[in-house]
């Protein structure tokens, strides 16, 4: 637990059952569960632990979770943010994910 940074609720085959967890050390985790209800067991249990290097984790819905980072947006227009980082936290909102081919990150064709 010392090296996790971030517990985010993901979904899998339309379905809210995923848990994807990000170490500090670059690696991610992605657990599929069985019952949407054992999701949200195992992410309350983890934040009662209190992980100390655990920087983010949210019970958000993407348009919430898009309104609350509401200067993202400035901070790219302003060259703060890359475009590559920039598409990728979009795409990390909208929960999207390696770890599932049907929710892949999605980077458009710019020419």
């Amino acid at each position: 637990l010392d090296q996790l940074r971030e517990v985010e609720m993901r979904r899998y085959l339309l379905s809210t059952s995923c848990l994807e967890f990000f170490f500090h050390n670059g690696r991610s985790c992605f657990i599929n569960f069985i019952d949407g209800t054992d999701t949200k067991l195992v992410f309350r249990k983890i934040l009662s632990l209190k992980p100390q290097n655990l920087v983010h984790q949210t019970l958000l819905t993407p348009q919430e979770l898009f309104k609350k980072s509401s200067g993202l947006t400035q901070a790219w227009v302003e060259g703060v943010l890359s475009n590559f980082d920039y598409l990728m936290l979009l795409n990390m909102i909208a929960g999207r994910t390696y770890w599932d081919l049907n929710q892949y990150p999605v980077f458009p064709w710019i020419l």
